[in-house]
């Protein structure tokens, strides 16, 4: 790919480029009615951990730009473990007493606002703690998931159109560092970097779901294939790690834009390879077990055969 790196940026670009897109995985999950199948639990379910693992890298990357040592590392590390798993717990148990009530007004647009404040309030503490809101507002949204299931269900649907007017700000915000002759210029490097993440994700992943998940009932390998073409993208975190990674002089501005590129045109062609793979996947299953079928009427009807030869003998 041209990239010229030490070793502690070519870890930094990895673990860039293993962050996947949380916004176009579940929004896909949900429209194909996954979400609440055991592969869609379990694609979930690494998802999140990707996004809590983004609160870890930002916390040490500027320790260790600084060439902090390993204990200043680690201790920075605990510190801010500790703030955070504090103010999760805090908010754990005032969070759903704020939403009963902001309930109790029965104005929908009270709770709304109530909703939005607190989201913002999270992202200002992760900011200050973590020197990263996006993390504060993540944490927000799965807060926001433990009040009661009716209330929380309720807070969703008014928050749908507030998210998709966000999530229209964001990706337009990603298009207006995206330059058409660059990538056009650096179509190469790009074109390397988006199908090399999409193969070697889903090579890794199958593998990884079937062991992690081998105690979850009906995982085989459609479920963890599945699993790994989902997830077998460049996230919108990536934006968040590399402007990090550009600050702190891990990465410079050529491949800084040849990262966001790769990234950006990962996030607008991910719906159709995941479709495309997916049928593939679904064919090739389909057809392994239907030759399995026939391998069985084949073993069935042999034996049968063999029984009625020993009754004419007999």
């Amino acid at each position: 790919l041209g990239f010229q790196s030490k070793s502690n940026e070519a870890i930094f670009l990895g673990c860039v480029l293993a962050m996947s897109s949380t916004t176009m995985v579940v929004k896909g999950l949900v429209e194909s009615n996954e979400i609440n199948s055991s592969g869609g639990k379990i694609t979930v379910g690494i998802l999140v951990m990707q996004d809590l693992t983004l609160a870890v890298l930002l916390s040490i990357l500027p320790v260790i730009a600084s060439s902090g040592s390993v204990l200043e590392i680690f201790v920075t590390f605990l510190a801010k473990c500790v703030l955070i798993t504090a103010v999760v717990m805090i908010c754990r148990y005032s969070f759903p007493v704020v939403l009963g009530m902001l309930q109790s007004s029965k104005s929908h647009d009270i709770l709304l606002l109530g909703v939005v404040s607190l989201c913002i309030t999270m992202t200002m503490i992760t900011e200050k703690i973590l020197h990263s809101g996006e993390v504060g507002a993540f944490l927000s949204g799965m807060l926001i998931n433990t009040a009661p299931k009716e209330l929380a269900k309720k807070t969703m649907i008014l928050f749908d159109p507030v998210r998709d007017i966000f999530a229209a700000l964001f990706f337009s915000s990603i298009g207006m560092l995206i330059n058409p002759a660059f990538l056009l210029e650096k179509y190469i490097p790009v074109s390397i970097m988006v199908l090399g993440v999409l193969v070697i994700k889903i090579i890794l992943l199958i593998p990884i779901v079937r062991i992690l998940a081998s105690d979850v009932p009906g995982v085989d390998f459609q479920v963890s294939g599945t699993c790994a073409i989902s997830l077998a993208n460049i996230g919108e975190f990536a934006f968040v790690l590399a402007n990090e990674g550009l600050g702190i002089g891990y990465l410079d501005e050529a491949n800084y834009k040849v990262l966001l590129g790769s990234a950006a045109v990962s996030l607008l062609l991910s719906p159709l390879f995941s479709s495309v793979l997916n049928q593939a996947l679904l064919q090739s299953v389909g057809e392994v077990s239907g030759k399995e079928k026939d391998i069985r009427r084949a073993g069935s009807s042999s034996s049968s055969d063999m029984s009625n030869v020993e009754i004419k003998l007999k």
